[in-house]
């Protein structure tokens, strides 16, 4: 009886919260113009509910959708989860760091053992566990480790196509060992959303385990409550459930980019003030962030995740959407992909019906090839026009090229040289934007000097709102022109700048030497983001400068409580510890350093003259000066 009581009690909190919000959203939507919201879960206020409350109504979709890649994306790891089930142990070597990995199985966890070999003696050694396996395992599996709410990407991908063991794409030329740091823009993809510190980058208070239905549906706040009222929508009157996407509904372009949300590679640059958790199906893609990739004068290997741009190179693309006069003639993604069902579990027939709708001989519009190779290949359309091939940007992959054609033998061209950059989502980019990807583009995926130049004549065209002066500082501080950044400020140092410009603003001023002022801006740094570590650890350093050697202890202090191991911070407590002239913890956390991170250049360092000093010539004082030389000659690492 009490259990009843309590369940109409609820409902009733749910009918009342559901009329109250719903009210609330109507109001607005009425005082609000042309672009008013036509889906009431499109605004910030509607709720995600998980992929779980979806199951009561939708079981059918929900066991079927689980089996997906989207389903799998992600998940604890475990041997049940694990791709690699029969291929443990694995071993990777990096010829560059010249460090070994070993990633195994032992009571129900995955390990990854980090060591390194020298004069046939284990020299080093770091072993940690694996929290999360990231990929569905329909080409990789990648993976996770949290600590204290950071995820950090591992050194250990298994590629389940060649069934191999390797680093994952990017540490190969640059192996971050335990250190990438996993922010919104990778989870809010390979994953269902999850909620993050927001005083951080990077920090996660809670993570979900695979897509859900709400990233291609919206948030489902309202739609349950609607639901629980029995209020269930009459389609011979209304077109739509307004309290629901339904990606079907869409036109052919709000459908793409529901999809190439996450299924477009390149660069993706948020608006002013957005963020990559404010897109919600059914609204444009533009709005919140724009997608950009090199122009080539030749056409360009296609990516692992271009999926979407591929796509809409196609003539069947442009032709048929371009002519489309109702829905029914719209062609999307889903006219092939039916997202609730695995690629593994869809016939080859389903895929060929899409193209015989319209190639075929009713409509004077069939398949071409002669009937030796239709019946070599079976019939099967994919494999002629959209053959599987290797990915440019990972390695040990073949995905089907999504731009579908008329194909020819080694018709794959290696680009030359950027021309500059392209918007993969929008025809209409503004020149902020634009300005701001070239700079993103050289700093964060390669490092050619095209794109500086591409930005440097865009420069004079940037104004002085705030929003414009982060990205002309932005400019600067990438360019290393760090001098002009005070002058380019003074008079606007009032402006409610964000984390990352008020920290640029604080190095310049530090490359300056105007210790004062760089404490200033790195204060506001870490005022706005206070569980930042580099916020931190930069205010620490400038107090270290300026002698003020307790206060830099505390920043140092609060970094290392939110990241223990981080190297920066334990390099940081080094240097204070070389400041206070404190000898013996100076050795001690050399020593300690190097039993997380080998390559440490300045704990190596002192350790190579405590042994010069003390007459230690012993196999690990010996490695120790072998490796400070090989070091010396390396380009520099990143060892953050």
């Amino acid at each position: 009886m009490i259990r009843t009581v309590y369940l109409s009690f609820a409902l009733v909190l749910l009918v009342i919260s559901f009329s109250y919000s719903s009210c609330e959203i109507q109001v607005k939507e009425k005082k609000s113009d042309a672009n008013s919201l036509a889906y009431l879960n499109h605004h910030d206020s509607v709720k995600y509910v998980g992929k779980e409350t979806c199951v009561p109504c939708h079981s059918d979709k929900y066991n079927t959708f689980i089996e997906t890649g989207m389903g799998r994306s992600f998940g604890l790891a475990n041997i049940v989860n694990s791709a690699a089930k029969k291929h443990f142990p694995g071993y990777i070597y990096d010829t560059i760091r010249d460090l070994n990995y070993q990633i195994y199985f032992q009571d129900s966890s995955l390990y990854v053992k980090e060591f390194r070999i020298f004069a046939l003696d284990t020299v080093f050694q770091r072993t940690e566990k694996i929290d999360y396996i990231v990929g569905s395992g329909h080409h990789t599996n990648s993976h996770l480790m949290v600590r204290s709410g950071y995820l950090y990407q591992m050194p250990a991908t298994f590629y389940t196509q060649k069934k191999v063991w390797d680093l994952p794409p990017g540490f190969k030329e640059n192996n971050t060992r335990f250190a990438r740091n996993i922010e919104a823009e990778c989870m809010t993809c390979h994953n269902a959303l999850p909620k993050m510190d927001p005083n951080a980058f990077g920090k996660f208070d809670k993570i979900e385990h695979g897509l859900d239905c709400e990233r291609c549906h919206g948030p489902g706040e309202l739609h349950v409550q609607k639901m629980l009222k029995g209020d269930f929508v009459d389609y011979s009157k209304q077109k739509i459930d307004s309290t629901i996407v339904n990606p079907s509904k869409l036109t052919w372009i709000r459908q793409v980019d529901v999809c190439q949300r996450c299924h477009l590679q390149g660069n993706a640059v948020l608006k002013p003030n957005k963020t990559f958790f404010d897109f919600r199906p059914g609204m444009i893609l533009s709005d919140i962030f724009e997608v950009f990739m090199p122009e080539y004068k030749s056409e360009s290997l296609f990516k692992m995740a271009a999926h979407a741009e591929r796509f809409q190179e196609s003539k069947c693309f442009i032709e048929t959407n371009k002519k489309s006069s109702s829905k029914s003639n719209d062609f999307t993604c889903i006219s092939c992909h039916n997202p609730h069902v695995s690629v593994r579990n869809t016939n080859t027939e389903v895929f060929n019906q899409t193209c015989i709708s319209c190639h075929s001989e009713a409509k004077q519009s069939k398949c071409s090839e002669n009937k030796q190779t239709l019946v070599k290949n079976e019939n099967n359309c994919v494999s002629c026009h959209m053959p599987q091939t290797g990915s440019s940007d990972i390695p040990h992959v073949s995905v089907h090229d999504h731009k579908i054609q008329k194909r020819k033998l080694n018709t794959e061209i290696i680009p030359s040289n950027p021309i500059g950059l392209k918007s993969i989502n929008s025809i209409t980019t503004d020149i902020l934007t634009l300005f701001i990807a070239y700079i993103s583009y050289y700093e964060k995926f390669e490092s050619n000097e095209v794109y500086l130049l591409k930005a440097k004549e865009l420069y004079p065209k940037i104004g002085n709102t705030m929003n414009e002066l982060s990205a002309k500082i932005y400019f600067l501080y990438t360019t290393n022109q760090t001098s002009q950044i005070p002058n380019l400020i003074r008079t606007k140092e009032n402006l409610d700048f964000d984390a990352w410009t008020c920290y640029r603003i604080g190095r310049a001023f530090y490359l300056g030497n105007n210790l004062n002022n760089a404490e200033s801006w790195f204060s506001k740094a870490a005022e706005k983001k206070g569980k930042y570590t580099p916020f931190l650890i930069s205010l620490a350093d400038t107090y270290i400068q300026l002698k003020l050697l307790k206060k830099a202890e505390i920043y140092i202090v609060q970094a290392q409580q939110l990241e223990p191991l981080n190297e920066m911070v334990l390099a940081k407590y080094l240097e204070l510890y070389i400041a206070q002239n404190n000898l013996r913890n100076v050795v001690k956390m050399a020593e300690y350093i190097l039993q997380y991170h080998p390559d440490n250049i300045l704990a190596i360092s002192i350790l190579v003259e405590r042994n010069k000093r003390i007459g230690n010539n012993d196999t690990k004082s010996k490695y120790l000066e072998t490796r400070l030389e090989k070091l010396r000659a390396l380009k520099p690492l990143n060892n953050i």
